[in-house]
């Protein structure tokens, strides 16, 4: 194993390499790339970027205790904070009763839990 684990919310990740890719990472923790990319929400393979948060185990449907709401922050996706926290992307829209064609606006408060 070349990567350091790591959790967030209970759940392992790892962090990018330089040239890594999502099936370079997928190979080494025993998954298929479909696996992976259902673990980090995406849908087909995109480049994959340094520092890049890459998580190895499906993550959970809300976030750790302590973490109660999130202010959005300029640059920021529904993706991003999902990364940020180990939540399925999926949950933080159903948990703040969003509609999936809507996006995270700067200055809105998600709940996490």
């Amino acid at each position: 194993i070349t990567h350091e684990l790591k959790k967030v919310n209970h759940v392992k990740f790892v962090t990018a390499l330089s040239d890594d890719s999502y099936k370079l990472i997928a190979d080494e923790f025993n998954l298929t790339l479909e696996r992976l990319l259902t673990y980090n929400d995406l849908v087909r393979e995109t480049q994959l970027q340094l520092g890049t948060r890459v998580f190895v185990d499906a993550k959970k449907n809300k976030a750790p205790k302590e973490c109660v709401t999130h202010m959005v922050e300029d640059g920021e996706s529904m993706r991003s904070i999902a990364q940020d926290y180990g939540v399925k992307v999926v949950s933080l829209y159903k948990l703040n009763k969003m509609a999936f064609t809507d996006s995270a606006k700067p200055g809105r408060e998600l709940k996490l839990r």
